[in-house]
């Protein structure tokens, strides 16, 4: 399962893909990444051992200049991918902060 957004303004967004087995312990992972300049960049996270990803979402810093072109599971549904973009006339780098659902 894929999703994906268009010029979503730089927030956190969570999409939540699928409940969790009763028996599966959920716990968010994180990880900050810095694009040192005003350029596409795509990022990802994986969730630890041989759990899945059941959700994510991403936090870009400054807000109002910078976007999220995508946001989704990685094929193997093991990660969550973030692309970022800068707005036109942007010419400084930003922060991008990736949250996963694991279990």
């Amino acid at each position: 399962m894929r999703s994906a957004l268009v010029a979503v303004p730089a927030a956190v967004l969570l999409v939540f893909l699928t409940p969790s087995p009763a028996d599966a312990v959920q716990h968010g992972i994180s990880r900050t990444f810095t694009v040192p300049t005003a350029r596409t960049a795509t990022h990802t996270i994986y969730c630890p051992g041989r759990e899945h990803v059941h959700s994510g979402g991403a936090q870009i810093s400054p807000p109002g200049r910078n976007y999220m072109a995508s946001t989704h599971p990685t094929e193997d549904r093991k990660g969550w991918s973030v692309t970022t973009a800068p707005f036109p006339g942007t010419h400084e780098g930003r922060t991008v902060t990736l949250y996963a659902l694991c279990a």
